[in-house]
């Protein structure tokens, strides 16, 4: 049953459980309804009943000064209260064993041949009344051809000794047809709540279910090749929010699909020229007669190509890598001797004027391999494209250490800008292969950045030179010097 349901649709879920909730809060209201009229329709009986008590009490029993008062006084009782369908039975029963009643028929209708015979009821007589047979207090009796009864049984005392007993009884009669009259009613009700309730399931069903539908079709033809398509959902709520985060992760899988189409275009295109220069070379040392000196140059062309080839092939390999985000190895970098070692291998990269600005001290959970690599590949950048001397700031903002590296040449035009970070981009004739490089330093260094969770930007405003700074989260300050810049050191 449960692997049944579980298989289910969510449609066929929804149009069985708003039914079967929906019964089950029709049984509880009628079970509630049903004891609350049934209570307070007892309720009231007995109320007249211990009224009549009080009644009685008051116009015969507290008047009595004699025992042979009582007959003649209960007569008058009776007489006086007179009787239609609604009135209480009245059954006064007196120490001789005369029967006082304005049911007279009933009394002999109960008395007569009503035990075997020579049985006795309990109080010496032949024939026992199941009225007057009641116990003492409220108590149900039930009598043939008049029903179920409610009945109220008080003894009669006078000078501390009991003279008789006053009864009264009502029928229930109008509590079972009320009884019945609910239970049709809610029948009638229920039946047709219930039907209601199933068209409104399957109503309700299929249109919560409809955008789910839609995304179903959806992913099934994104699963055929077609990656434009989108759900068009207009709807709020859960749903709304459901089908905006797939749309979202469409996006999200589209532009991933045209980035590796993208990659694999550019590496393509990359790697033809260096093939193409290959082939051209080798050709050359077929020909026949090629001097040694011949074959020494060509040698030389081949082994360039080639790790020219391996670098482009490398620094593909890193991307990847740093774009799945598998490749650091965070620690806690103590930035003081971090920095004062960028400062002794910068010179290295072939510039001597590279200044560097800020000492935040404390620590920063990062890897401190890859942000030195961050640093060298914007480092190695501002020298190819721009110009010296070359400046680094570190500062540290809340919980975040924030790098800039700024050059001193004519800056990129601000169209370019947003592509800088895109893979294989040459902006201009400046940046084309015979400088060197495979064109896929900036765009390792920003999936490094956020691969530690930071973000990266480019700033340039013509003549003032290109600064690319990026945050790295994870600063501890040191106590006392939180986010405050330190002086420059000069690399020399």
């Amino acid at each position: 049953m449960i692997s049944s349901w579980s298989k289910a649709s969510i449609q066929t879920r929804l149009a069985i459980a708003i039914p079967a909730l929906t019964v089950v809060i029709l049984g509880l209201s009628f079970f509630a309804v049903y004891r609350g009229v049934t209570a307070e329709l007892q309720s009231g009986i007995e109320q007249t009943l211990d009224e009549e008590v009080r009644h009685y009490g008051n116009a015969v029993v507290e008047k009595l000064t004699a025992e042979s008062q009582l007959e003649p006084a209960s007569k008058l009782f009776v007489f006086r209260q007179g009787f239609d369908p609604s009135s209480p039975i009245l059954a006064i029963e007196l120490r001789s064993g005369n029967q006082i009643t304005n049911q007279e028929e009933i009394l002999r209708r109960e008395l007569r041949e009503e035990v075997r015979e020579g049985e006795r009821a309990p109080n010496g007589r032949i024939g026992a009344s199941a009225l007057l047979n009641a116990q003492p207090g409220l108590s149900t009796v039930s009598i043939e051809d008049v029903g179920s009864l409610r009945v109220v049984s008080e003894p009669i005392f006078l000078d501390g000794g009991r003279i008789g007993t006053f009864r009264a009884a009502l029928s229930l009669d109008p509590v079972k047809e009320a009884q019945a009259g609910l239970e049709r009613t809610f029948l009638i009700v229920g039946l047709l709540a219930l039907v209601a309730s199933i068209a409104l399931a399957i109503w309700i069903a299929s249109i919560l279910t409809r955008p789910l539908r839609e995304m179903a079709d959806t992913a099934a033809e994104i699963g055929g090749g077609d990656l434009t398509k989108r759900v068009s959902v207009v709807e709020g709520g859960e749903v709304g929010i459901l089908a905006q985060s797939f749309n979202q992760m469409l996006d999200r899988l589209q532009a991933a699909f045209d980035r590796e189409r993208d990659f694999v275009s550019d590496a393509s295109h990359e790697l033809r020229t260096p093939l193409t220069v290959l082939r051209g070379q080798i050709e050359l040392l077929e020909r026949e007669g090629a001097s040694s000196k011949e074959v020494g140059e060509r040698s030389g062309v081949l082994l360039g190509e080639i790790s020219r080839m391996n670098h482009l092939v490398d620094d593909m390999l890193l991307l990847a890598r740093a774009e799945s985000g598998g490749m650091l190895q965070k620690q806690q970098i103590s930035l003081d001797p971090f920095l004062e070692d960028l400062e002794r291998d910068l010179p290295m990269l072939g510039s001597e004027a590279i200044e560097v600005v800020g000492r935040p001290g404390g620590v920063l959970d990062a890897d401190p391999d890859r942000l030195e690599q961050i640093l060298r590949n914007l480092v190695r950048n501002a020298i190819k494209y721009g110009r010296e001397p070359i400046r680094i700031t570190v500062e540290g903002k809340g919980r975040r250490l924030i790098f800039s590296v700024s050059d001193s040449g004519d800056g990129v035009d601000e169209a370019q800008l947003p592509y800088l970070f895109d893979r294989f981009y040459r902006g201009d004739q400046s940046r084309n292969r015979s400088a060197g490089g495979s064109g896929l330093g900036l765009a390792i260094t920003k999936a490094l950045v956020e691969a530690h969770g930071g973000k990266v930007e480019a700033i340039s405003r013509p003549g003032e030179g290109l600064t690319v700074e990026f945050s790295i989260p994870g600063w501890k300050a040191p106590a006392g010097r939180a986010g405050k810049r330190g002086g420059a050191a000069q690399v020399s």
